[in-house]
């Protein structure tokens, strides 16, 4: 972090740091532009220095508490929580602000913290699974979201706020109005609301949680979503028992076609952006087909081709439509971030192992076949033709998309990083 700080290098600095990466400071709150533009402003030469004093490890991250000088001319104590997978920091805070101290990099007065997701008198979350490690396990992850909530919330930005749900985000209200991601943002941020977490269940690559909510509706009410685990964004929301008279167990705990493709979606991302062939290979059947515009491929053909998607692709789905069969469900979903556009799915889930039984894309027309899913070596080609053409260009921001920031090379002089 000090070699880092010290290159004055953007790219390097930057590199410290997740995408959402936010600072509770003293005079505020600071994503990752804004401490990336600070760090870069330190004057050359400048004396500082991190002492650890504690360390906690939470799982996937590892809370910290650091001693800073060299900022100010008083030592500043500060929180940071490291994920312990990619080497970054996901956020920061100033635990303790004092007057007269803390000038310049952080604000000389108090922060009062603002948490409007939960009340003052918000009581232990209450975590409910049949796997004894689960608490052990996952109550960090739910913790962890409701330091992302507080967090979103306390900077008032939509963007962040946004960032909290999945692109594909709904919330099925107890009026059977369906809200997007964008209505539930503008709800939250309109409205002088807070909520408690009464229930959160382990359901493998998601986490289920129950919200009771004051000041969003005339009346309190529960609203059930599915928080997933990996992405840590909510991938779809709905009230809970609306109807006092009848004893329903809420849209997504029940047992129906929507929610059940909901939850094999979630998994399909979670698998496919993790890289792991085993997680992508249990998505299908033995006997799975895809017929796709190029002709029809084997479940290893398939597996093969989502392998080869990079990681870190931000691609999301839209369920147009949903078809109980019995011991299927069939169902047309449109994806993005997969190819340049939209592209339509049709594919049968199989309900009692979860997989799925076969897909095909079913509008193929006469758009040009290079639009849509492509094998390994056209991939690979396309890949090529991108780097050429942005080694040319001798633009180091641009050279510096073609690598992951934990890239490495192992030449035969020696390992090189991506810098």
């Amino acid at each position: 972090m000090v070699r880092s700080i010290e290159s004055k290098d953007v790219s390097i600095i930057s590199g410290l740091f997740e995408p959402d990466f936010v600072l509770k400071g003293c005079k505020g709150v600071y994503d990752k532009t804004k401490i990336i533009a600070l760090l870069e402003k330190l004057p050359t030469g400048t004396k500082f220095s991190f002492t650890l004093k504690s360390s906690q490890d939470t799982g996937s991250s590892i809370k910290y508490t650091v001693s800073i000088t060299g900022f100010d001319k008083n030592e500043v104590i500060a929180e940071f929580i490291l994920n312990k997978k990619d080497q970054q920091l996901e956020s920061g805070s100033v635990p303790a602000c004092q007057p007269k101290s803390l000038r310049g990099f952080f604000q000389n007065r108090p922060v009062i913290p603002v948490n409007r997701f939960f009340a003052e008198d918000t009581p232990v979350i209450r975590i409910e699974s049949s796997r004894s490690f689960f608490d052990i396990q996952n109550r960090p992850i739910v913790q962890k979201f409701l330091d992302k909530i507080e967090r979103a919330f306390t900077s008032k930005d939509s963007s962040v706020i946004s960032d909290l749900f999945f692109p594909s985000f709904t919330f099925l209200s107890c009026g059977n109005h369906v809200f997007n991601r964008t209505e539930t943002v503008h709800s939250l941020m309109s409205s002088d609301w807070h909520g408690v977490v009464t229930d959160a269940k382990d359901l493998e690559s998601i986490v289920n949680l129950k919200i009771s909510f004051n000041g969003l509706s005339k009346k309190q009410f529960v609203g059930e979503f599915l928080l997933d685990k990996a992405r840590e964004q909510l991938a779809i929301g709905a009230g809970y028992n609306c109807d006092k008279g009848i004893k329903s167990r809420g849209f997504i705990a029940q047992d129906n076609a929507q929610a059940t493709v909901e939850k094999f979606l979630v998994r399909m991302v979670n698998a496919v952006g993790s890289g792991e062939k085993s997680l992508v290979s249990g998505l299908f059947g033995e006997k799975f087909s895809f017929k796709g515009c190029k002709g029809t491929y084997t479940r290893d053909q398939a597996v093969a081709m989502l392998m080869f998607i990079p990681k870190g692709t931000n691609f999301g789905y839209k369920i147009t439509s949903v078809e109980d069969l019995g011991s299927t469900i069939k169902c047309t979903t449109v994806a993005t971030g997969l190819a340049s556009s939209e592209v339509e799915f049709d594919f049968v889930l199989n309900k009692n192992d979860d997989k799925l039984e076969s897909a095909e894309m079913p509008n193929c027309g006469s758009r040009r076949l290079s639009t849509y899913a492509e094998n390994a070596d056209d991939v690979i080609n396309r890949f090529l033709g991108q780097l050429k053409e942005t080694i040319a260009s001798r633009d180091s921001t641009s050279i510096g998309k073609l690598f992951d920031d934990n890239f490495l090379f192992k030449g035969c002089k020696g390992t090189y990083t991506k810098s």
